[in-house]
């Protein structure tokens, strides 16, 4: 009875991650002319089925964003010195999340974001949208509110929205195709978690339908902020640990690679 209900659990996570590739098939393939509605997303909250999920997930995306904002220039908005102190303070909210800190050390990171942040609010189309002057430390802070809400599953769906959703003239805002790369690492991402499968092994037929482009063409066209390359991501990891080092920079506790990080050489130093 437990296997034959542990079967139907993991059908439904499949169910989920098969759609997230026909939407990118949708993307890819059609022209669509607008967005596909980026509540797409939301199957997420399903597959956070508990706190060390969600964690991982939190994690996962917060090295992303990390690696974007080392390799990044400097915002318009920041100066060189303001930029330099986000990026080693993200450094800090990567590393509390790995280590799995307590709700009262991450609250202070929360604490921090607040007052880091800039938020203007303009009125568009008759919606008011938010203008937040470092899209990097909103994504962080939905990370950290994943390990520290008891709602983490809206957390992480939010991460993952903020993370995926762009805009663009020709489609306005949601999922186009300059959300594929990023869809396609949040898949992967719950494909390697669930059945320690990346996607060509779990979906191989579905991917290859995609213009009859294979999964592995399909990733590595895009080179992943953490890996640069294909991803390598999978529940065999739970306990990840940081080891800073100021030889060899900061080593990723998904990828074990090693990152540079601020405070050393960057790769658009200001």
């Amino acid at each position: 009875m437990t296997i034959d209900r542990s079967h139907r659990v993991r059908a439904r996570f499949a169910t989920k991650i098969k759609k997230w590739l026909d939407a990118i098939k949708q993307l890819r393939n059609s022209d669509l002319g607008l967005a596909l509605p980026v509540t797409r997303l939301t199957s997420i909250k399903s597959l956070c089925q508990d706190q060390k999920a969600t964690r991982a997930f939190a994690l996962y995306i917060s090295q992303c964003v990390l690696q974007e904002m080392i390799t990044s220039n400097v915002p318009e908005n920041l100066d060189c010195p303001e930029w330099h102190v986000h990026q080693n303070f993200a450094i800090s909210i990567v590393e509390a999340i790995a280590k799995e800190e307590t709700p009262e050390v991450l609250q202070h990171y929360l604490t921090k974001i607040a007052e880091y942040k800039n938020i203007d609010r303009r009125r568009t189309h008759w919606t008011a949208i938010h203008f937040v002057q470092s899209g990097y430390l909103l994504k962080l802070e939905y990370a950290l509110r994943c390990c520290t809400e008891s709602d983490r599953e809206i957390w992480a769906y939010k991460l993952a929205r903020e993370y995926v959703e762009r805009y663009s003239p020709a489609y306005g805002a949601g999922l186009i195709p300059d959300s594929i790369p990023f869809l396609l690492e949040i898949a992967e991402f719950w494909c390697q978690y669930y059945f320690d499968l990346s996607l060509h092994e779990k979906f191989s037929k579905a991917i290859a339908q995609i213009e009859g482009i294979s999964l592995h063409e399909c990733l590595t066209s895009y080179q992943s902020p953490v890996t640069s390359g294909a991803l390598s991501l999978s529940k065999r990891h739970p306990s990840p640990v940081i080891h800073p080092s100021p030889v060899t920079g900061y080593q990723s506790p998904v990828t074990d690679r090693r990152l540079p990080i601020a405070g050393y050489p960057l790769s658009n130093p200001c």
